[in-house]
């Protein structure tokens, strides 16, 4: 594993540290695949809600490609769905590791990535509460700087 990657994983989500390559992403796909535990939006075992290590696994997954663009995409829409709760039988929670995903897909094109993120930032109280929404414009605002997608308004 490189530096890169373990600077990426022992931090937060997202992270403030800068992406690898997708190239060195590819190299270390087998170990970083093991650290996933899954795909985006997956809950893990043991509890519900990925840690930010295992969230930022996947996000270097989705930088190598190893996402599929249509999964990827299918994932960050359904994120913040109604079958996206802890009382959802059976239980999830709101994806935001699926939507950074999404944000990174190398074969996702800019412009579509930049309305999916508009789509679910414009969402309101009736459907998500704050935090939630807090966190979606945070993901907005760090993509945006790393040059993934548009900036917020």
């Amino acid at each position: 594993m490189t530096e890169s990657i373990e600077a990426v994983l022992a931090g937060p989500f997202p992270p403030d540290v800068p992406l690898p390559s997708p190239e060195i992403c590819r190299a270390q796909r087998e170990w970083i695949i093991r650290e996933a535990q899954g795909l985006p939006g997956d809950p893990v075992r043991p509890g519900l809600f990925p840690n930010a290590r295992i969230k930022n696994a996947r996000l270097l997954l989705a930088l190598a490609g190893d996402v599929w663009e249509s999964r990827a995409l299918e994932r960050a829409r359904g994120a913040y769905g109604p079958t996206r709760s802890h009382l959802a039988k059976p239980p999830s929670y709101h994806a935001h590791d699926a939507v950074a995903c999404a944000l990174v897909e190398p074969h996702i094109p800019r412009a579509v990535k930049t309305t999916l993120i508009r789509h679910l930032c414009a969402e309101t109280k009736q459907t998500r509460g704050s935090r939630s929404r807090r966190k979606t414009w945070q993901l907005w605002r760090w993509a945006a700087e790393r040059r993934f997608v548009d900036g917020p308004p």
